[in-house]
């Protein structure tokens, strides 16, 4: 067993300090070590970077639309949602579940702290002629409602890191929760920010933080029996260079001060991967949906 858990990364402690691993406490432990131990943690930084990188990323951020309506498609197999639920997006974006959802539902609360993902979906409501989607510009933390909601909803979405965050998203629901993450942290575009960093630092990056492990585990100790299905996609994007330029500058800003040089680093990184002056994505997606 500990030579499991060791393989797994998992924190071994002496007898006095034994918890069972069953229990919701083990989980819990593992998650918040997982996190504290990740690149993005030990670092200093502050959330106007990160909301500041988000409101970039607006212009961009966005998925094929297969993937968000084969997910929708199984929530309806599954019987998680039907034309009369009231359903909370959190880290909605510019909107790629809100908008498909709020056809197979009777409402949809869109929550993200970023104005500008915000303002890039009002303007598709707007177009689409939507009536029945709520925004809120706020952080699922300081998010408060009282009235619960059918469903509630949290793909890909980077604030669900610990367990007071997913318990909150189950308080906010009286029927169905649901965690949507990658099964594998190695994208294409993740890998080029791993080996950016390494260039930059000279260190790896580190991150288990997002692992299903941790909230599927932590979740089952409890007593609830969360069901998992793994999905794959195939997609491509392309941008052109100088956004790519200016996403990766942002990001990396947001824990080191990016000076000239740090810039013609990853200028040069990046140029590695240019087509016809043309930064292409090669994506393989493959994630889970977790819900209970």
């Amino acid at each position: 067993m500990n030579f499991l858990l060791n393989f797994m990364g998992l924190n071994i402690v002496g007898q006095e300090n034994k918890i069972s691993i069953l229990s919701s406490e083990f989980w819990k432990r593992e998650w918040k070590n997982a996190v504290q131990n990740s690149t993005v943690s030990r670092r200093n930084y502050d959330d106007i970077k990160w909301i500041r990188f988000w409101d970039l990323m607006s212009e961009y951020y966005e998925v094929p639309d297969e993937l968000p309506i084969s997910i929708i498609e199984t929530f309806i197999k599954e019987g998680i949602i039907n034309k009369k639920s009231k359903v909370l997006d959190i880290g909605c974006g510019v909107g790629t579940f809100t908008i498909p959802l709020s056809k197979k539902t009777k409402h949809v609360v869109a929550l993200d702290p970023s104005k500008k993902m915000l303002e890039k979906l009002f303007q598709k409501i707007k177009q689409l002629k939507i009536k029945n989607i709520t925004l809120v510009n706020s952080k699922f933390e300081d998010f408060e409602e009282i009235k619960k909601f059918d469903f509630v909803l949290a793909a890909f979405c980077p604030v669900i890191n610990n367990v007071e965050l997913l318990l909150k998203m189950k308080y906010l629901s009286k029927k169905y929760a649901c965690l949507i993450t990658y099964a594998k942290l190695d994208m294409f575009n993740l890998k080029i920010r791993n080996r950016l960093w390494k260039e930059l630092t000279g260190k790896p990056f580190i991150s288990r933080s997002f692992h299903i492990i941790y909230p599927f585990n932590f979740l089952y100790s409890l007593g609830f029996r969360p069901q998992l299905k793994r999905l794959i996609y195939n997609y491509i994007i392309e941008r052109d260079f100088e956004s790519m330029l200016l996403q990766f500058e942002t990001y990396f800003n947001i824990f080191i001060e990016i000076n000239i040089e740090h810039r013609k680093v990853i200028e040069k990184f990046l140029k590695n991967f240019v087509k016809d002056c043309k930064f292409i994505f090669k994506n393989k997606y493959e994630i889970y949906l977790m819900w209970w």
